[in-house]
């Protein structure tokens, strides 16, 4: 990877309507927010031995990634340089800060507590297939397996409680979200909220009116909740009532994300779309070149995705016009992670490029 800079060049964007008749009336002017400048350069990438797990942030100058081949690496954030590998571990599926250090969990269902020199201090073994990477609520672990179980981990004795959701067969990796004391998960065919204080864990209510959910983004106010048909249905965080329906007619599994009044959804097949939520009008859409399993990320003013085909795009939010195309690997895009002035961009074959705004 070279250390050519992405150049994000602002744009302020205004449309002139003008009118037709003789003489023409003085022309309407429609101003769009300003966009600020955002630049943004490589500083360094590696070529991980599997596909990336989630980036753990151990400090503002180190970052820890684990791959699928059984792996975990530490490097410098800012130079890129090695500090700590360990090899022959599971086939890892994600992992996760605790009081006790870090908490690896593999496919097969071990979860080891690992201090900060990466000696290991304690193991479980949970039963079933952990596909999913592990959340921390208050001082609790959450690890969910495919069929739907819930364990919920307290960190420090490892003492374990499990509830039964519903099978998790086809819902997305970003299907399970922890914000405080409660964790948020979607199965086939509902929306669940667990919450976990002391020894009780309580299911609060269940939302079913989606088949095969695949992404999950929880707000302050509102979820939102897509399945594999390209629906997409805003739900109040406090009761679960739906307030918007939203059919991208995409027939495909989407990705969402909300800023300010704004939905914006991603599609595996290539579509970015832009949903105003006061009147729940469709702002503007733009295709991708290739596909994309990328959730978007806002920045400020700009929203920022890839694709399959390596490519990474930045958008003007508001208008969707294209600000910058480049692109930055051969490799799918699967995660594009925001850490204070880092922009960290994983590859599906071990991709791991580490960009800073300047």
């Amino acid at each position: 990877m070279n250390s050519d800079s992405i150049k994000f060049t602002a744009v302020i964007s205004l449309l002139v309507l003008a009118g037709c008749s003789n003489p023409q009336p003085e022309p309407e002017i429609i101003h769009l927010p300003n966009i600020n400048n955002v630049y943004f350069k490589f500083i360094w990438s590696k070529n991980l031995p599997g596909t990336p797990t989630y980036p753990l942030f151990l400090s503002d100058s180190a970052i820890l990634v684990g791959t699928d081949e059984g792996t975990l690496h530490q490097y410098s954030l800012t130079r890129g340089e090695l500090i700590r590998e360990i090899g022959g571990m599971k086939r890892l599926t994600g992992i996760a800060p605790c009081k006790e250090g870090i908490a690896v969990l593999s496919y097969s269902g071990y979860l080891d507590i690992l201090d900060y020199n990466f000696n290991c201090t304690a193991r479980e073994i949970l039963p079933g297939i952990q596909f999913y990477p592990p959340v921390v609520a208050d001082n609790y672990l959450c690890c969910y397996n495919i069929e739907g179980t819930a364990f919920i981990v307290e960190s420090e004795q490892l003492h374990i409680y499990s509830v039964k959701t519903e099978n998790m067969w086809g819902t997305g990796r970003t299907g399970i979200i922890a914000e405080g004391n409660s964790i948020y998960s979607i199965s086939e065919n509902g929306l669940w909220k667990i919450d976990v204080g002391g020894k009780t864990i309580d299911i609060s209510c269940q939302f079913d009116s989606l088949e095969l959910l695949t992404d999950l983004w929880v707000g302050h106010e509102l979820i939102a909740v897509s399945n594999s048909w390209g629906e997409i249905k805003l739900v109040d965080k406090h009761n679960f009532q739906i307030l918007y329906h939203f059919i991208t007619g995409l027939n495909c599994p989407v990705k969402t994300t909300v800023q300010d009044n704004y939905l914006y959804y991603q599609s595996n097949c290539g579509e970015l779309g832009c949903v105003e939520l006061v009147n729940y009008s469709l702002m503007w859409k733009y295709q991708l070149k290739g596909n994309s399993y990328t959730k978007p990320l806002v920045i400020g003013d700009i929203i920022l995705t890839g694709d399959d085909q390596g490519y990474l795009y930045k958008l003007n939010r508001w208008s969707g016009m294209e600000l910058n195309l480049k692109k930055i690997t051969d490799q799918n895009i699967i995660e594009i992670v925001r850490h204070d002035r880092y922009l960290i961009i994983m590859g599906l074959k071990g991709g791991l490029y580490v960009l800073v705004e300047t």
